[in-house]
């Protein structure tokens, strides 16, 4: 299609140039011309047949029309007509024209084939559009000229030469010839070769437009006159349009150059504001130049993007160039959150295969397990299982008042199964369990549920109130009875054990379900706070006494022993509690020395302390003394010093 179309454009130059020329120098058809133009003429019917089939751009919808009914519609409205009148042959127009018409202004309607250039956007116009496009099209392959001098140069010739048809045409007609501009100084031009014809024409018009007549031709009558007078009007258009693009191109260089200059200048000196912080700027450009060298743009070209739409080849191309499968987004929910929560199975292998941490809190407290659980996306649960997810490094007790809010007991039993703690309260917000939560939505199995896990329906919050008290102030019957009979199962179990016992009276009578007060020396001042501030929860009441195990296997003991020393064993538990004292430092965080608090109860406690205390989540916890990791909370001793360390410390670097 595109050499057809720089065919027809060959075709369209000839007819610009052979157009005027028939004009003015021919009056009826013959010779080689006249084969040539019904040649010209046979092409250009069957490109008529063509563009039946070629397809136009709706101006509307900006959409391409294949449709061929609506083709022809729209070529048989337009120009069909005036294609099929320019392919005529001269011979048959010349029968069927009137006398008047000549034959020469019958083909001055082929030029409106020139309108074929008009979609070409390598075209320009100048003052008429046709003979511009003629002459932009095909420029002339002069070795010394540049395109736009080879432009100025076609525009002065095509305007020369459409000038001399003119004039001759003028001097033809005239009903004297001697009182001709060529007939004044040649009598007999008609009978002169049609070259010599020619070349005199384009003498005279090239004269005229340079304005250094010699005198030797000049405008006789009025209608020369007049025709030279539009044509000088036209020459200082054109001439000043010329010099004008003359002198845009002569400083165009210049111009670019000064630009350049002022680029250059930009970065080497940057700007006046920013000279006294250079150091900063450039470290800016340096990261910016990295984040555009790993193709970090404003594109939304990251690890989350690929993960929510669930491109695993996406996220595959992405963590092979490099990215970090950690990156989180603005409320610190990373890659492996949104796989977790979308169910992506497959982008939550790739990114555990590249290192991502399954373990990884977002700005709300949730781990990728957890929404996985929410998700209810059993492959992913058990994946994130086997590669080290733990929920209760997830805040487990907000999760446990969702799941009570939302009286969503097969949820609550499969954070129990996942490992995580439903007894524990909130770190964020007021210090409520899910039992409290429960209580106050009335929910009985969820009560029940959470009773059978260990939850301890006398444990106040941090307002004082239990959810005992709760059920009897909202008047939930319900769960008060469930409440008693648990209390009641506890009190028959005492009584079995006492009359086994003589003394067993006076012994179980340590072992009510109270909550054991630390002594007043524990609540001693520790980095500038008082412990009852900056514990995050009371203390728990030992678990194993208060258990049917506890309860049975203390009970089985000599009585006579056991009389002489229940007061004592607790009160020395008590004081080895409350005297257990460790120092805790962090060298990533600068603190080598450390710092002495009071030892909690539960390993999750010690991690939040260094939470806490340096503002991050130790991935362990290593011995001072000896560089061994500490996994128990059992193996610290009194005076024990703990580092709390990542995972680019070693225990070779604490000693």
């Amino acid at each position: 299609m595109m050499i057809w179309e720089a065919f027809l454009v060959i075709l369209v130059i000839y007819t610009a140039w052979a157009s005027p020329f028939e004009f003015g120098f021919l009056r009826k058809p013959g010779g080689p011309l006249s084969i040539l133009d019904n040649i010209v003429n046979g092409f250009f019917a069957i490109d008529i047949v063509l563009t039946f089939f070629v397809t136009y751009l709706d101006r509307t919808t900006c959409l391409l029309v294949d449709d061929r009914k609506q083709i022809a519609w729209k070529y048989a409205t337009t120009w069909l007509a005036f294609d099929v009148i320019s392919t005529i042959p001269s011979e048959v127009a010349l029968k069927v024209m009137p006398k008047p018409l000549s034959y020469g202004l019958f083909n001055m309607l082929r030029l409106l084939r020139l309108r074929r250039l008009e979609k070409d956007r390598n075209v320009n116009y100048i003052w008429v559009q046709c003979a511009k496009l003629i002459c932009c099209h095909f420029p002339l392959n002069l070795p010394w000229s540049t395109p736009d001098w080879k432009w100025f140069l076609q525009v002065t010739l095509f305007a020369v030469h459409c000038a001399g048809c003119f004039f001759y045409l003028l001097a033809a007609d005239y009903r004297d010839p001697k009182m001709t501009w060529i007939g004044a100084s040649m009598e007999d031009f008609h009978h002169k070769s049609l070259w010599v014809r020619y070349v005199t024409s384009i003498y005279w018009s090239i004269t005229t437009l340079t304005s250094v007549g010699y005198g030797d031709l000049h405008a006789v009558n009025t209608r020369e006159m007049i025709f030279d007078i539009v044509y000088m009007l036209f020459n200082l258009g054109l001439t000043s349009y010329l010099i004008g693009n003359l002198v845009v191109l002569g400083t165009s260089k210049t111009r670019r150059f000064g630009d350049v200059v002022l680029v250059w200048s930009a970065w080497v000196f940057l700007d006046v504001g920013l000279w006294r912080d250079k150091t900063i700027f450039t470290q800016i450009t340096f990261n910016t130049e990295n984040m555009l060298a790993r193709g970090r743009m404003e594109l939304p070209l990251t690890l989350c993007f690929a993960t929510l739409r669930g491109d695993h080849l996406l996220l595959n191309h992405l963590l092979k160039r490099g990215l970090d499968p950690n990156e989180s987004n603005n409320n610190g929910r990373t890659a492996l959150h949104i796989a977790a929560s979308k169910g992506h199975e497959s982008c939550v292998v790739l990114l555990l295969d590249f290192g991502a941490n399954p373990n990884l809190k977002d700005s709300v407290g949730s781990v990728p397990l957890w929404e996985a659980i929410l998700g209810k996306h059993e492959p992913v649960i058990r994946l994130l299982l086997g590669n080290g997810a733990k929920i209760s490094l997830g805040d487990v007790g907000q999760y446990a008042c969702l799941a009570a809010e939302q009286n969503n007991l097969e949820l609550l039993k499969e954070i129990d199964h996942c490992g995580g703690d439903v007894t524990l309260p909130k770190t964020n917000g007021p210090t409520t369990t899910a039992l409290h939560v429960a209580v106050c939505e009335g929910n009985v199995e969820v009560v029940k549920c959470l009773l059978e896990c260990g939850a301890d329906a006398r444990k106040p919050d941090e307002y004082g109130w239990t959810p005992q008290d709760l059920a009897e102030q909202q008047g939930h019957e319900d769960i008060i009875a469930l409440f008693k009979s648990l209390t009641e199962d506890r009190r028959s179990i005492y009584v079995a054990g006492s009359q086994d016992q003589p003394n067993g009276s006076r012994f179980l009578d340590k072992f009510k379900n109270k909550p054991k007060m630390l002594p007043a020396y524990a609540a001693r001042q520790v980095d500038g706070s008082m412990w009852w501030l900056s514990h995050p929860r009371r203390h728990r009441t030992n678990g194993f006494h208060d258990s049917l195990f506890g309860i049975m296997s203390t009970a089985h003991k000599d009585s006579d022993q056991t009389a002489r020393f229940p007061v004592k064993e607790t009160a020395s538990a008590e004081k080895r509690y409350a005297s257990t004292r460790v120092t805790v430092s962090c060298p990533e965080k600068g603190d080598i020395t450390g710092k002495v608090v009071l030892l909690p109860e539960t390993f999750e406690e010690l991690l939040h302390i260094g939470v806490k205390k340096y503002g991050f989540l130790p991935s362990k916890i290593l011995s001072k003394s000896s560089g061994a990791r500490i996994d128990d909370i059992v193996l610290i001793r009194d005076d024990e010093h703990l580092v709390f360390a990542g995972d680019n410390i070693t225990s070779s670097c604490v000693k």
